[in-house]
């Protein structure tokens, strides 16, 4: 896509995309855009300073996935795991770790502290060659969020519509899945080992 002569081609048509179908217009409209932001328009020099980000940016994105994988299977862990993830910000379990290495790992071989953080300085230096003011506002470009604050405007408009129809079916759930005597019934639910977990605690009538 950093082909200066077939993007020109490109151009042209885009152009004169207002002579065109409204199919064949959209079409034009899509492929341009990923050509833009891949950097077809950037300048020469430029182009190779972010051919050679792209390829940075690919030799760690494999030097990562391959560092989990080695950690996997040097932990025995291949096909299990002893401390689930809950998500990429936040691990509960470290609460309860007392000992420092255990939370940290340092030293560890497989630790992609330093990967990621190289990775997200390329990230930052792609974003910024293409004219854009972070990596976030670059690929949102071609979503349908468009910018971050957008985005985040998104997730927090949804929330109250959110929580109130899972309280309504945490509700409609404990109404319906109580014995005679108003005890809940996971196994009614083909839930005993979320019984066994304390996950029926989350599903309460209020």
């Amino acid at each position: 896509m950093l082909n200066r002569p077939l993007f020109s081609r490109l151009d042209a048509v885009y152009v004169q995309r207002t002579q065109l179908d409204a199919e064949s217009k959209r079409l034009v409209e899509v492929i341009w855009q990923r050509f833009r932001l891949a950097g077809a328009n950037l300048p020469e020099t430029q182009k190779y300073q972010l051919k050679a980000l792209n390829q940075e940016a690919a030799r760690l994105s494999t030097r990562f996935t391959n560092k989990l994988l080695a950690a996997t299977k040097a932990d025995g862990l291949e096909n299990a795991w002893l401390l689930v993830l809950q998500n990429i910000t936040q691990q509960p379990a470290l609460q309860s770790l007392s000992d420092r290495e255990t939370r940290t790992e340092k030293g560890d071989d497989n630790d992609t502290c330093e990967l990621v953080l190289r990775l997200a300085q390329v990230r930052a230096e792609q974003a910024r060659l293409l004219g854009f003011a972070s990596y976030a506002d670059w690929k949102l470009q071609d979503q349908m969020a468009k910018t971050p604050d957008a985005a985040f405007a998104f997730m927090r408009n949804i929330v109250p519509a959110a929580r109130a129809r899972a309280e309504r079916e945490a509700a409609a759930n404990s109404a319906n899945y109580r014995s005679p005597t108003g005890q809940f019934h996971p196994t009614r639910l083909g839930l005993e080992f979320l019984c066994r977990t304390g996950a029926p605690c989350a599903i309460r009538s209020g």
